[in-house]
């Protein structure tokens, strides 16, 4: 856990140490990011410019997790719409019908690469071996299609 700040008080010989009720929540918050971050087997995050390389030498499918009302206004060329909460929703030994193959190379995305991340963890928890999460549409910065 991250370093708290401490407020001393010294009146009269004695010493008061108290912690800051806002360093707590900020020391709570970054540890909880932490956990969400860790690394699971199988998931990696990338910028978009090494997603562009992998699509450009083929053999990936291009998951876009965002709602189907976010995908229509724009996504990358050859992605499918699967809204993360499908895949969050999935039980073990589940698959998805567009990755058949656990093997496979999986590319997600989202607006900003929230929900991709916990997408493509899921899926790495479901046995995808190669998913990389490449962020948003936020920081694509090639052509979207509609």
């Amino acid at each position: 856990m991250s370093k708290l700040h401490k407020l001393i008080l010294s009146a009269c010989g004695a010493t008061l140490i108290a912690v800051a009720p806002m360093a707590v929540q900020a020391a709570q918050t970054a540890q909880l990011a932490a956990e969400t971050q860790s690394a699971v087997p199988g998931y990696t995050e990338i910028t978009p410019q090494e997603a562009r390389k992998m699509m450009e030498v083929g053999n990936v499918t291009i998951l876009d997790v965002r709602r189907h009302d976010e995908f229509v206004t724009g996504h990358v060329k050859g992605a499918v719409n699967i809204p993360h909460t499908r895949i969050l929703d999935m039980t073990p030994g589940s698959v998805l019908s567009a990755v058949p193959d656990t093997n496979a190379t999986v590319l997600v995305y989202c607006g900003t690469g929230k929900r991709a991340g916990f997408a493509g963890r899921k899926l790495a928890e479901l046995g995808y071996k190669n998913v990389y999460n490449f962020l948003g549409t936020k920081q694509w910065p090639y052509e979207l299609v509609k």
